[in-house]
């Protein structure tokens, strides 16, 4: 027998108790005593069957100051990076996007040229020579990643 049936056990036999032929002051005590009994059940009931939440919804604003900012935090994150840098990092398992922009060559027409973007921290990380493997690791290990950073801050004053 669970708890909530014995809770709701109990609430009929205090429900019994409540007559009308009884004094004042035994109806008081019943009455009482059923209210007990009532927290109780819904204190089984809430144990044995807990209420299901929805969970926290996370909003973003949608105001252009927002979305500018977001924009430029991304673009903190990110740096760009030359031809050999960006394979260096593409073969240690390290994203690395391509953009395509267009700029003016001294003529007329817009030649395309790409450009190579990854994670600053990576980025910082090579042109301080730290070993590829090094930087390898620290995508999986957030204390590699950490000690990678200090090491490119104290080398870049």
């Amino acid at each position: 027998m669970s708890k909530l049936d014995q809770a709701l056990t109990e609430l009929l036999r205090a429900r019994r108790h409540l007559g009308d032929g009884q004094g004042r002051i035994a109806r008081r005590n019943a009455r009482d005593d059923l209210k007990k009994h009532l927290k109780l059940v819904t204190k089984a009931l809430d144990v044995e069957y807990p209420t299901i939440r929805k969970e926290p919804r996370v909003r973003l604003l949608r105001t252009a100051a927002a979305k500018r900012r977001r924009k430029n935090k991304l673009a903190r994150e990110r740096m760009r990076m030359r031809t050999e840098e960006a394979v260096t990092l593409a073969a240690a398992g390290i994203k690395v996007q391509t953009v395509q922009v267009l700029t003016a060559d001294g003529r007329d027409s817009n030649a395309p040229v790409t450009r190579y973007e990854g994670p600053r921290w990576a980025v910082q990380a090579l042109r301080a020579k730290v070993a590829t493997e090094e930087i390898k690791r620290a995508i999986r290990s957030r204390a590699i990643r950490s000690r990678i950073e200090a090491l490119v801050r104290l080398s870049n004053p």
